[in-house]
Parts: C-alpha cells; structure tokens; sequence
C-alpha cells in the first residue's frame, strides 16, 4: 500500500563567479551536496483554510509543491455546481532541501510545520507519484483505517500500485494511506484491473 509515512537564515546555494575576457561570467558551484542537503519531498501542516494560499506562496518561491484535491458536486436547486475541494484539510507536499531552506518555508504565512524530525522523514518520490496519479482520477477522502483485502493493479492508470480494497455501493475502491499524519483517499477501480496478494 503506498504509504507516505531552526532558526537560521536559510538561501539557494548561488553559482560561483567567474571572470571571462573581462566579462562578468558564471560557473555552477561545486556538486558537494550531501544527500541530507537534497531536495527531498515532505509534508506541510497549514493553518486551517490556508492550503491554497500556501501552494500558491511556495509556487511563487519557485518550490515545488503538491496539493491533492478533488471535485465535489454540489447540487442546488436550480444548478449543479462543481467546487474544488482539498483531499487532506490542512496538509500539503513541498519539495526542498530542509537544511537550506526549511526556514524560508516555515516562514510562509499560514506554514505551521513541517512533519518529521529531520530528512529521514522525508516522502519518496514514488510515494508521490501514486498520490497524484490517484489524485488524477476520481477520489476522494476517507476513512484512514480501512480493513479490507490486499490487492495489486495489474492494468488501467493505477499499474503496479498496491493497497487495501473496499467495496462501497457496489464498487471496489482501493485505499491510499498517508501514514505520517493519519489520513486516507480511495480511487475506484474495476475488479478486472487487481489481483489478489499473495502471501509472502
């Protein structure tokens, strides 16, 4: 199943100046970053209905960032309106390196933390991957302690990905969890596209 298990002033590491026929040139820096100093994916916890404006802050900072939502359909009377709704209220991914620019990000107004200790508690790529390939389709929140069966996708846009099954008003739907801090999603699949986990 995927699983997504300070105060100093903090810069980009700026490219080291050259002089070149009398022309101010520029070289990149030494590649001397350690892994701890990467850009690495983690998990932001905002002040509540501050989502959207910190994805937008961190896009405008050049950092990339990912927010999961999903399309609700509400339905008046008179017209059905579509609304765009975050996934997981009051959380949000960002890419960057922690040790160089962690300051910068909790500097965001509405930032409230950054989840995990240090970098071990970073989200790996792939683990992202598979939120917005979900996020791509139709899903939506639920329930973070989902039991159900084991399953692998074997085919469709969700190929190779694992997790908990559920059925809900005749459909299956497989459950994505956020571990690190207790939430979950489900995406609806077809039964032709899964295959049962085998026991290791």
């Amino acid at each position: 199943m995927p699983t997504i298990s300070t105060p100093e002033q903090f810069r980009r590491p700026t490219a080291a100046p050259a002089a070149t026929g009398g022309r101010k040139a520029y070289r990149p820096a030494a590649s001397d970053a350690s892994p701890a100093s990467s850009s690495r994916w983690y998990a932001l916890r905002t002040r509540s209905r501050f989502e959207w404006r910190v994805r937008n802050a961190l896009r405008e900072s050049g950092i990339e960032e990912f927010l999961p939502s999903y399309v609700e359909v509400v339905r008046w009377t008179d017209r059905v309106k579509n609304t765009p709704r975050v996934l997981f209220p009051s959380y949000l991914f960002a890419r960057f390196a922690r040790t160089t620019e962690g300051a910068a990000v909790l500097s965001i107004t509405g930032v409230v933390q950054i989840l995990g200790r240090d970098e071990s508690d970073s989200i790996s790529a792939g683990e992202i991957a598979n939120l917005r390939r979900a996020a791509s389709l139709s899903v939506s929140p639920c329930p973070y302690a989902a039991a159900g069966e084991i399953v692998t996708i074997t085919s469709g846009p969700l190929t190779g990905m694992s997790g908990v099954v559920v059925r809900t008003d005749a459909a299956l739907r497989l459950v994505i969890s956020v571990e690190m801090f207790g939430k979950a999603c489900s995406v609806r699949i077809d039964a032709a596209d899964v295959e049962k986990a085998t026991a290791s």
